[in-house]
């Protein structure tokens, strides 16, 4: 059987009752893996449609459809490698998006969905499409992303930080709370990058503190 191995700070949002999870986090901290753990765990348990969400169906399938298939492999019972979806044991089917056209994820019912690295999407995917896709079932959603500035995302970053609505949560997480990239690595990049870069790809920006 397949393993699923999550590291403490992993741990901790996986475990969060909220229902809508913002995860802003440097690279190469774990952010897909949990995502799709996540939403493995839901399509296993939900049943029901359940969406990952990139930035675009290119993206979609370089960042989650190998590792998708990886963590899933015990229970999927049909995939199709063109659509990139599959169908686990139980029915729950899980199906790889892109949000470059959000007019193609309307009309759905979601059992629950992710949206990574959302914070380079069109505010409208939440607010026009995915929100009022999961109000039936009132499914949950996982929103990871590196940050980007002050935009819509740090928006919602802050209303889910302030602790104002239990059905939002949020975290803040650098590399290295991650685990996977060795301490010299990330010194190295601290060295040779611009502090706002490596801020953003490792750490996190001034701007969402």
């Amino acid at each position: 059987m397949s393993t699923i191995c999550l590291t403490k700070p992993q741990t901790r949002v996986w475990k969060s009752r909220a229902r809508f999870k913002i995860i802003s986090a440097g690279r190469r901290f774990g952010k897909s893996y949990l995502a799709l753990t996540w939403l493995v765990n839901n399509a296993l348990t939900l049943g029901g449609l359940n969406y990952y969400i990139a930035p675009s169906y290119v993206m979609a399938r370089q960042i989650a459809w190998r590792l998708l298939k990886e963590i899933a492999k015990d229970w999927i019972v049909y995939k199709n490698e063109s659509l990139l979806c599959a169908e686990l044991e139980g029915g729950g089917m899980i199906y790889l998006k892109g949000a470059e056209n959000k007019d193609s994820l309307r009309g759905v019912s979601l059992s629950s969905a992710v949206l990574d690295e959302f914070a380079f999407m069109d505010r409208d995917v939440w607010d026009m499409v995915i929100r009022p896709a999961t109000s039936d079932r009132q499914a949950p959603v996982m929103f990871i992303t590196s940050p980007a500035g002050w935009n819509w995302a740090k928006e919602l970053y802050d209303y889910a930080q302030s602790g104002d609505d239990p059905n939002w949560g949020a975290w803040t997480y650098t590399t290295a709370q991650g685990g996977n990239v060795k301490p010299e690595e990330i010194e190295a990049s601290r060295r040779e990058l611009p502090p706002r870069v490596f801020a953003q790809e490792y750490s996190w920006y001034r701007d969402w503190e």
